[in-house]
């Protein structure tokens, strides 16, 4: 009898235990499988390294040519009408009411055709005229008688106007009394003539005198 309870008592304790068994795996199957959660460590990436040169140039060509590519083309304008239309009265293209035929665009109404808008250089003044008495000639020679002068008989007086610069040398003979085939050589023969320079306030000065050149037949 005890041999029987003792073989019951093991049956039902190996029983329970079984099912106790049985049911922790069935629960343990159940259960979500765990999760592994891995850390990555992101470090910030280094910068690119600068292009070469060369790119570089390379760039800034191909983006010069792109601009250059929009630039639209240049429009050609028929300015032929405009040409055709010719100023009334025959004056010149931009000048204004009432300019004169012939003159410049830009100049002064009423000036003088082929003026160059400069005021006339101021002639140099002639020396003063001394009198004869006050002329002193250092040297010269008396002008000559031309013989064909007298073969055609002219004589008479010639008179002419010497200029004298302040160092003594003739600068200009002007004939004011003429006797034909004589002039000329009345004024070659002066303009070898030396004076005296004049002198005047303790300097000396240019000046002019008349002087008279007989001629006789006698």
């Amino acid at each position: 009898m005890r041999r029987w309870m003792f073989a019951l008592s093991a049956f039902v304790h190996g029983l329970a235990l079984g099912l106790i068994l049985l049911f922790g795996a069935i629960h343990v199957a159940e259960l979500p499988s765990p999760v592994r959660a891995t850390f990555i460590s992101v470090a910030s990436a280094p910068p690119p390294p600068p292009p070469p040169p060369g790119k570089a140039t390379t760039h800034a060509i191909n983006a010069h040519r792109v601009v250059r590519a929009k630039i639209a083309a240049p429009v050609v304008i028929d300015d032929s009408d405009a040409e055709g239309d010719e100023p009334e009265g025959g004056g010149e293209r931009g000048g204004v009411p009432g300019g004169q035929i012939g003159g410049v665009i830009g100049g002064v109404l009423g000036g003088i055709l082929g003026g160059t808008g400069l005021p006339e250089p101021t002639p140099p003044r002639e020396p003063p005229t001394i009198p004869a008495a006050q002329v002193q000639v250092v040297y010269g020679a008396v002008p000559p008688y031309l013989e064909e002068a007298k073969a055609a008989g002219i004589h008479g007086v010639v008179t002419a106007k010497i200029c004298v610069t302040a160092s003594g040398t003739v600068s200009s003979v002007a004939i004011l009394r003429s006797l034909r085939m004589l002039d000329e050589s009345v004024k070659r023969t002066i303009s070898t003539w030396r004076y005296k320079p004049w002198v005047a306030a303790g300097q000396a000065h240019a000046f002019c005198h008349v002087a008279q050149f007989a001629f006789d037949l006698d």
